[in-house]
């Protein structure tokens, strides 16, 4: 790979993945993956991989337990599914450093959004 591009780093992105799922069958973990790029360079990328024990939670999710009630949302909404522009995602955790799009999700076919926490509490409202 002489260039990383956007499509050079989705297929960094599927092989990641394909890791992650590989460590969860063999360790029976959680494992994400993820992968950024500046497109401005082209030499450089960066690899992120998350690994949980099964029944811990992320520093992501412990983030959205704690703040999601501030912002009107329910705690109960983590792993919960909507549906937005037609695609179904799941809610995955808080961004702690984010200011405007605070909750991200996650799709079925794995690709990450980020949504505002206005825009999930009006799904999910705090009771």
């Amino acid at each position: 790979m002489q260039h990383i591009d956007r499509k050079a780093a989705k297929t960094l992105q599927k092989e990641a993945e394909t890791f992650c799922d590989n460590l969860t069958i063999s360790y029976g973990v959680r494992a994400s993956a993820s992968v950024s790029y500046t497109g401005n360079t082209g030499r450089a990328a960066t690899l992120r991989i998350d690994v949980t024990a099964k029944g811990q939670l992320t520093d992501s999710e412990k983030a959205f337990l704690e703040h999601a009630p501030h912002y009107g949302i329910s705690p109960l909404a983590l792993g919960e599914r909507f549906t937005s522009n037609g695609q179904s995602h799941k809610i995955t955790g808080w961004r702690t450093r984010a200011k405007d799009y605070q909750v991200s999700t996650e799709t079925l076919s794995g690709k990450a959004y980020k949504f505002t926490a206005r825009q999930i509490a009006e799904r999910f409202p705090n009771a």
